[in-house]
Formats: structure tokens, sequence, C-alpha cells
């Protein structure tokens, strides 16, 4: 029965990136729907300065709370990739999209590789996980090194003399 039942499970690799596949046409769908709201617009304004520190500085004055991590991606994707609402939508997508198999490997770690599966899974259909990672904020950013750091963490305690 469990020969029969390896051969019909699709192979896990494959299986992660359909999810990430449905994953990300849900992020795509009516991404260019949406205009610039107040919390994007207030750093999206400060985009054409020509020096990052100058950018995270006026940034501050219209959102004193801002965490710097995601606005330094922001500007340099501006400055070095491509300058538009939708480029920088699309960034937070991969950002988003780039915190799946983490998910998938934290539960593959934990309970086996389905386990790993329905984590990812739910990660690609979360409708937070979607709106924020359509977004040009840092939510999708913070939730991505969360993630990366639990995952790093939990490599630690598995190899306590290794690199980590």
């Amino acid at each position: 029965m469990d020969r029969q039942r390896k051969h019909t499970m699709l192979h896990p690799a494959l299986a992660l990136g359909i999810w990430m596949l449905v994953a990300l046409l849900l992020r795509l769908f009516h991404i260019t729907r949406e205009s610039l709201w107040w919390d994007e617009y207030t750093s999206h304004v400060y985009l054409g300065v020509s020096s990052l520190p100058e950018f995270l500085s006026l940034n501050r004055t219209l959102d004193p709370l801002t965490l710097p991590a995601y606005y330094c991606l922001e500007y340099l994707w501006t400055h070095y990739v491509q300058d538009s609402v939708l480029s920088l939508r699309l960034m937070s997508i991969g950002i988003g999209l780039a915190t799946m198999p983490l998910v998938y490997a934290l539960g593959r770690r934990f309970y086996g590789p389905r386990a790993g599966l329905v984590a990812a899974a739910l990660v690609a259909l979360s409708p937070v996980h979607i709106h924020h990672s359509q977004g040009i904020r840092m939510y999708v950013l913070f939730v991505f090194l969360v993630v990366a750091a639990v995952w790093s963490f939990v490599q630690l305690l598995d190899r306590p003399r290794s690199g980590w």
C-alpha cells in the first residue's frame, strides 16, 4: 500500500512549484487595479531624490515609523531596475514568493514533506499574504525575514558546530 501511495504522490519539489505558480497567479490578479494608497505614497513621493540617505530622511517626514530595510530595496529597485508602481509591486511579489520555500522547509523539517506542502499552500492561498505581496510596503519583507530567521535558528540548532 505504501509503495503504491508513493507513486501517486507528486514529487515535493514539483508540488511546491505548482503552489508557487498558484501563488504567483493569485498575486498578479488585478495587480494594476489599485492606485497608490497613502502608506505607499509616503515613500513613492521621494523616490526621485539623488541619494538613498536623503530618501530615507525625507521618507521619515511623512512616515516616522518606517523600517529602512524595505525602503532601501524600494529605492535601489527604482534606480537600478525600473521606476514604476507596477515594477515595485512585482518586487514585493517576488519577496512574497521567496517566503514559500522557507515555509515549506520548516514544515518539512518538523513534520515531513506533506506538512511542508500544506504550509506552503496556506501561504499561497492566504488573503493577507496576497494583499501584502501586492503592496509597496515592508510587511512582506518582514514576514520573509521572520521565516528566514526561524529557519536559520533551526539550522543552528541542528548543526551547532557548522558555519552557522
